[in-house]
């Protein structure tokens, strides 16, 4: 969804709060609304406030914690995610962010332990493949070398779609112009979304192989798409945290 779509659904959340002061879904839907918009400040305050009125909607602390993590208040975030495994171990979303929070602190191997109790517990009908990449890229840091064959021994095969062009470009099938040319192609929010996701894969090869300046401005390039909510962001968000002096 365009920004534009975000700030219209927000005007229209707070004329709703004038004429429905007890609406009480409220809160979650526009604290929804202001992360979108990457005023990580409101969307805190926003599901505080859902919390004090239902604090049994784990959705409602997983975005506190996605806030929180966004505003560098890890402490908190950590303190709403552990509420979350608390009553359900294998939430992915849970695990996930401990997992971006331990990339942020360095812990590298607890982040890759993190993502593999959500591969482990998983039982979909097709694998996360975005999920298993990052899974190798934890465990190539871990190795100090890419290990393109085990990663590719991994992957489901057959699927020509974009993921699969971000599976090529990290086993070496492709280089990067070709990976970026293959990003700019689709409508308008794939081109974003494409781009978003090659900036934070492209800015991993570059940390991997020692070149800390380039992987540095591929992260902040991937986070100037605005899209906090991807899995991508929120990793580019956590290696700019780490790398900082």
């Amino acid at each position: 969804m365009a920004l534009s779509h975000y700030k219209e659904a927000l005007a229209d959340f707070n004329r709703a709060s004038e004429f429905a002061a007890s609406s009480r879904k409220l809160p979650f839907d526009r604290g929804w609304a202001h992360h979108q918009l990457k005023d990580f400040a409101a969307a805190e305050a926003d599901f505080t406030r859902f919390i004090a009125v239902d604090p049994s909607w784990l959705s409602t602390y997983d975005g506190r914690a996605q806030a929180r993590f966004y505003l560098g208040k890890l402490d908190a975030a950590q303190e709403d995610l552990e509420h979350i495994l608390a009553k359900e171990k294998d939430h992915a979303r849970a695990l996930e962010l401990r997992a971006a929070i331990k990339a942020s602190q360095g812990d590298i191997a607890g982040m890759r332990d993190d993502l593999a109790q959500i591969l482990t517990s998983a039982k979909p009908a097709e694998p996360d493949r975005y999920l298993i990449m990052f899974h190798a890229l934890a465990e190539w840091r871990l190795a100090g070398r890419e290990n393109a064959e085990a990663l590719r021994a991994k992957l489901p095969v057959g699927k020509e779609d974009w993921c699969a062009t971000v599976a090529k470009y990290l086993v070496g099938d492709i280089i990067l112009d070709a990976f970026f040319t293959a990003a700019a192609k689709g409508d308008e929010t794939a081109i974003r979304d494409q781009r978003c996701e090659a900036y934070y894969y492209s800015g991993m090869i570059y940390l991997l192989r020692g070149n800390p300046a380039a992987a540095r401005d591929a992260f902040e390039k991937c986070l100037a798409a605005n899209l906090p909510t991807f899995r991508e962001s929120r990793f580019a968000h956590a290696e700019l945290a780490r790398m900082k002096p």
